[in-house]
């Protein structure tokens, strides 16, 4: 969403309050638009339809809520499916490209809880899959319950490789994953961490505050992950 949402989504809030017998606040508008932002209003608006329509809440859903219907329901559903996203974009798309997935919890599970992009191909060989979809799932599940989300680009090795030389940043070879125009939406929103704040940061923290252990797992190795196709000959590509 964008500041031209804010009336229409003011207005869904309040209708969605009166069905609670709840008031709503400027402020607490205002805070809730900020938190769901990164998702279309079309997508808000079908959520306020979904948990008008559930008789699973007796007062005003939170915004964890509503991002739950946003995701299509079940949390831990939704998580296994963006986990199976993000290894496949691993294998398709590799390490070297810049990247960004139209989920942004999604986004922020890959920054926050893996590492960043780099880190997480790194860490997605065969034999930690399973581990890795584990992890990816229990993370996601937290990080939407808390209304934890990410903006912008997650960074590959060529533009971490040209930042660290002094060569700027030019996003090249970005690669956009799955639903394009979300995607291109996401990617155009400074990298914002949601509720994020110091209270994870790096993703050792993360796992350790979630009880994720690494003893199983086989040591991550360094791979090359190639981009193929005409990846290689533009700036931003739809996966």
């Amino acid at each position: 969403m964008n500041d031209d949402d804010r009336q229409e989504f003011a207005a869904l809030m309040a209708g969605v309050a009166e069905n609670f017998s709840a008031q709503l606040s400027g402020p607490g508008i205002a805070m809730r638009f900020d938190a769901l932002k990164a998702y279309p209003i079309d997508q808000v608006c079908a959520a306020c339809a979904a948990v008008v329509g559930s008789r699973k809440y007796t007062k005003m859903p939170t915004v964890a809520d509503f991002m739950e219907y946003i995701g299509g329901g079940n949390i831990e559903d939704v998580a296994l499916v963006e986990a199976g996203k993000a290894i496949k974009a691993v294998k398709r798309v590799g390490g070297y490209a810049s990247v960004t997935f139209d989920n942004p919890t999604t986004m922020a599970v890959i920054e926050h809880g893996f590492g960043g992009w780099v880190k997480f191909c790194g860490e997605m060989t065969s034999e930690n899959e399973k581990w890795v979809t584990r992890d990816f799932v229990r993370i996601y599940s937290a990080y939407t319950r808390q209304g934890i989300t990410l903006t912008g680009i997650l960074a590959g090795r060529t533009e971490t490789h040209n930042e660290a030389h002094g060569r700027g940043s030019t996003h090249h070879n970005h690669v956009l994953i799955g639903d394009s125009r979300k995607a291109l939406a996401i990617s155009e929103q400074r990298a914002i961490a949601g509720q994020l704040g110091s209270m994870f940061t790096d993703s050792k923290s993360v796992r350790a505050i979630l009880g994720i252990e690494n003893d199983q797992r086989e040591p991550a190795r360094a791979r090359a992950y190639e981009s193929s196709g005409d990846d290689t000959n533009s700036n931003v590509t739809r996966d």
